[in-house]
């Protein structure tokens, strides 16, 4: 086996905790499959139908917060015109739902 260079070994552990981070925000919408957040990838809108009222939270990648909302169960259509084009973590806080969602 050869030896990996302490920068390249730190490199490889880094992508691989990104990539575990995202696996488990998609992991985390199975667990309550009485909340759906669609459609993904999404334009000038996008979806949540809950049977619970929420805490909506978008984030940039960043963690830089950019929208806070309640939304109620039933169907909350929610406007993202004010949004850039790009990844966005949706947080239904109450339920521990989070989802990574792509605005084009």
């Amino acid at each position: 086996m050869m030896p990996v260079d302490e920068g390249v070994e730190a490199f490889l552990l880094d992508e691989l905790n990104q990539l575990n981070e995202i696996e488990s925000l998609g992991e985390q919408m199975d667990r309550n499959p009485n909340t759906i957040i669609y459609p993904n990838p999404f334009d000038n809108y996008f979806t949540i139908e809950s049977t619970r009222d929420d805490v909506l939270i978008i984030q940039e990648v960043n963690g830089k917060i950019v929208r806070e909302e309640k939304v109620s169960s039933g169907k909350t259509t929610i406007n993202s015109r004010g949004l850039s084009n790009g990844v966005y973590i949706v947080t239904l806080v109450n339920q521990g739902i989070q989802n990574k969602m792509i605005k084009q």
